[in-house]
């Protein structure tokens, strides 16, 4: 469990020990973002496998709780928060997130946080992980809204 959570913690072991994550040991999962995406994951390398495993988790579920803050406020429903993050993490895509231990729900509050609370810069910060987050650039381009 947790597989892709264990790339990122060997990724960034590699980058704190000056090696390069793009190079996958043989049998193992590869490493498919830059560098620098797997900085955030250095502290884990520190701690215990499922110490790693409960506090990514944790933050997953907190980016989680603040995307969908932003989205209900927007949405002028912000006390439908607890039960809807309840029914969020019921969902077949926050499941395997958590289950995978992607680092999704971070870049989709990265994201959410940079388009509706208006820290454009935190889409950057998430393109520099996954090149998906550059899409929301998009309007706000077409929109000159810097």
């Amino acid at each position: 469990m947790l597989i892709d959570l264990a790339v990122y913690l060997r990724a960034a072991a590699d980058v704190a020990a000056g090696r390069d994550p793009n190079v996958t040991p043989a049998g193992e999962l590869p490493w498919l973002y830059p560098p620098a995406a797997a900085l955030p994951y250095v502290p884990l390398t520190w701690v215990p496998f499922e110490v790693a495993c409960v506090v990514a988790t944790l933050v997953s579920i907190a980016a989680l709780v603040r995307l969908l803050h932003l989205v209900l406020g927007r949405l002028g429903l912000p006390c439908g928060l607890p039960l809807v993050a309840a029914l969020a993490l019921l969902t077949e895509p926050v499941l395997s997130t958590l289950g995978f231990g992607q680092v999704n729900l971070v870049l989709a509050w990265l994201v959410a946080e940079g388009f509706l609370g208006r820290r454009r810069w935190l889409i950057g910060l998430a393109a520099g992980v996954k090149l998906t987050p550059l899409v929301f650039l998009l309007p706000l381009v077409l929109r000159r809204d810097w």
